[in-house]
Formats: structure tokens, sequence, C-alpha cells
């Protein structure tokens, strides 16, 4: 798709020479999409504008036509690069823990019941992440104050989600989407929603009503 923001080869007068040019490619190249790449982007624009410098240098014998769409071209290869890295970084981010990393739950002793009263205030007060991890938190420790989990210090939200899918078989889902949700949110990948929030309130009550399919699950 064309990027109306550049100029086309036949809008351009033919007078244009390659200092001109040049400094057009400089310019388009300075801005914030490019900027905002990690450095291995802003090492490959360096680069570019590089060999776009020897381009200049030898273009003398070029008609300004040509040079403009050498120039058009080797920007056009430019975005294209950007929207492929950050499709790519999306698509990564799409799929919470796909390092193998696991936030741990748990860094005091709440219980449930604090959990759950901590995460209705953050979801009072909009802040939808906090809610969640604390509700997450909450689900979790109320399983072992109803001795059905053997909580283990330490333990991480995946380890959570397995064993509470071993306890309630029909609710592994929730429990693996409870599980990816709070890696998500602890490890920075996305923001939660007030969706979410509802979400897992409607979980937590699935929870408290199931009946277990075993007990004293311990997390190794």
């Amino acid at each position: 798709m064309w990027n109306s923001s550049v100029p086309r080869p036949l809008d351009v007068p033919i007078d244009t020479d390659a200092a001109e040019a040049q400094q057009w490619a400089i310019d388009e190249l300075s801005k914030s999409v490019y900027d905002n790449q990690p450095s291995i982007w802003v090492r490959a624009w360096r680069w570019l504008l590089q060999q776009l410098g020897q381009l200049f240098d030898g273009a003398g014998s070029m008609t300004s036509s040509v040079v403009v769409v050498l120039i058009v071209a080797a920007l056009a290869a430019a975005i294209a690069i950007v929207a492929l890295y950050r499709g790519r970084l999306r698509r990564n981010r799409a799929v919470p823990g796909r390092d193998g990393r696991s936030a741990a739950l748990f860094d005091d002793s709440r219980s449930s019941a604090d959990l759950w009263a901590d995460a209705t205030a953050a979801a009072d007060a909009g802040r939808w992440s906090a809610a969640c991890l604390d509700g997450f938190r909450g689900i979790v420790r109320s399983l072992d104050e109803r001795v059905l989990l053997d909580e283990t210090p330490g333990m991480t939200a995946r380890e959570a989600a397995l064993a509470g899918g071993t306890i309630f078989p029909e609710l592994a889902p929730g429990w693996t989407w409870g599980g990816e949700l709070f890696d998500a949110l602890a490890y920075g990948d996305r923001a939660a929603t007030q969706a979410d929030w509802n979400a897992l309130r409607s979980f937590a009550d699935e929870v408290k009503r199931a009946t277990p399919a075993r007990r004293l699950v311990a997390t190794q």
C-alpha cells in the first residue's frame, strides 16, 4: 500500500538534484518511527543511509527521476522492515509465557479475603491489572485455606493453574486462562481490562461452587 506521505516519482519536479533528494531521505529516516526501534534497527538505518550516501555520490550521471525512484524504493524497504518487526513483536507478546517464564504468585501472607479486598479496591479505582493479579492470588490462596492445595513457597502461576485444573478438571480451561493472564500482567506483556476483571470474578465464583475431584494436591 502506497504511503501518501512519500512523494511519488511523477510528483517530483524534474530538476530535483541529488543533494535535495539526500536531505529528503535523511529527514524521513530521522522520524520517531525509526528512532524508537532497538539498536539493531538503528544500525540498519545508519547502514541504509551510508548506502544512499554512496548512491548520491555517484548520482551525477543519473537523471533526477531515477534518483528519486531509487530513494523511494529504499524507503519502502525500510518501512516494510519496521512493519514486519512490529508484527512479529505483537505475535510474540500474544502468547504469554512463550519463553518458559512464569511469575511467582505470593510475596506476603495475606488471606484470600484480604487479597480479594485489595483486588476490589484496585478495581474500584480502575486499576484493572492490580485487581486481576490480586484476584488470581486470592483464588489460589482460597484453595490452600480449603485444604485442597498444598501451597508451596515460590509457586508460580503456571504451577497453580496446573494444580487447579487437577483439583477441578471441568474448570481446567479457566485455570489455564487465569495463569496465562497473571503471567502476561506480571511481566508487563499486556494491561488488564474491566472485561478481564469481570471474567476473573466469574471464574472465582465457579471455583467456589465447584466440587473438587481431588484434595491435597501438592506442587513440586
